[in-house]
C-alpha cells in the first residue's frame, strides 16, 4: 500500500515542542555582555534560542550573532553595549487563521512561523508609554535553524 501526504511546515507533534522552552509570563530573563539566562545565544535551534540570539546582537553589539540568525545587509546596532531585561510575554506558532487577506502575500508572516512579543522595560524609557515598550519577533525554521524574519516595537512614540 503506498501512502503519499502532504507535510505542513511544522508537524502537529512538534508544535508544543517548538514552544517547550518558553519561559512562564512572569518570568524575567537578561542578557549581559557576558552573561545570560539563556544557554542557547548564537545556537538558533529553538525559535526561542533565535529570539534571544537577536536580542542579544543588539545588546552585546555582535554583528556575528545577527548573521546567525539570518539577518543580512547593513544592520545599525546602536551605540553603545547595553544589559537587557525582559519577559517573553507571549509565543505563538502561526497557522491558516491568522494569515489574514492583508498579510497573504507577505514572506514575514507565513503558517509554521513562530511569533513571540517581548517586554522590555528598561530599553527606550524615553520615547514608551507607561512602563515599557513591546518588542514582535518571527522566526521561521531554515533547514534545520530558526531565522529573524521580522520585527516591530510598539507603545513607542
Amino acid at each position: 500500500m503506498l501512502c503519499i501526504g502532504v507535510v505542513s511546515p511544522v508537524q502537529s507533534e512538534d508544535r508544543i515542542n517548538l514552544l517547550a522552552d518558553v519561559p512562564p509570563p512572569d518570568e524575567w530573563r537578561f542578557i549581559g555582555l557576558e552573561d545570560a539566562t539563556s544557554k542557547c545565544i548564537g545556537d538558533p535551534k529553538t525559535p526561542l534560542c533565535a529570539v534571544e540570539t537577536v536580542i542579544a546582537c543588539f545588546a552585546r553589539m555582535d554583528i556575528s550573532l545577527c548573521r546567525r540568525v539570518g539577518m543580512t545587509g547593513e544592520i545599525y546596532l546602536g551605540e553603545k553595549a547595553r544589559d537587557v531585561n525582559y519577559k517573553v510575554v507571549a509565543a505563538k506558532i502561526l497557522t491558516e487563521k491568522d494569515i489574514t487577506r492583508e498579510l497573504e502575500f507577505v514572506d514575514w508572516w507565513k503558517p509554521g512561523f513562530v511569533d513571540f512579543t517581548i517586554l522590555e522595560p528598561d530599553y527606550g524609557k524615553n520615547i514608551c508609554h507607561a512602563e515599557s515598550c513591546n518588542y514582535g519577533y518571527t522566526v521561521n525554521l531554515v533547514d534545520d535553524e530558526w531565522h529573524f524574519k521580522s520585527g516591530a516595537q510598539w507603545g513607542a512614540d
